[in-house]
């Protein structure tokens, strides 16, 4: 699965997978147009760099970790300043908002078939 920016569009060739939007959401600022759940489109601004998301709190002893979801993308909303998620097989549009700067080696740990 691959993926280029056309005048800020993301162009997906196929369906978008979980690695393609984390590598996207890990660089940028996104604006995603989905559909929620409940029929509804939603447009949501979002990102998963590090300048953006806040620090993650410390775990409470015997807290179980949430088991993830392949179809679905976890990240920052920040319009809302809290963390949403979306079905990748709901998304209609991904715009480029911003472009920040990450170390490559840090997206490249997520995506094996990049390497």
């Amino acid at each position: 699965m691959s993926w280029f920016v056309d005048d800020n569009v993301v162009c997906f060739e196929g369906e978008p997978t979980k690695c393609n939007m984390e590598q996207l959401l890990s660089s940028r600022v996104l604006a995603v147009t989905f559909i929620k759940t409940d029929g509804t489109e939603r447009k949501m601004v979002c990102s998963l760099h590090e300048s953006v998301i806040p620090p993650e709190p410390i775990k409470e002893k015997g807290t179980k970790p949430r088991k993830e979801n392949p179809d679905t993308i976890a990240c920052w909303d920040l319009q809302k300043g809290g963390w949403r998620s979306f079905r990748l097989d709901s998304i209609l549009s991904v715009v480029v908002l911003e472009h920040l700067h990450r170390p490559i080696d840090k997206v490249l740990d997520k995506c094996p078939e990049l390497q």
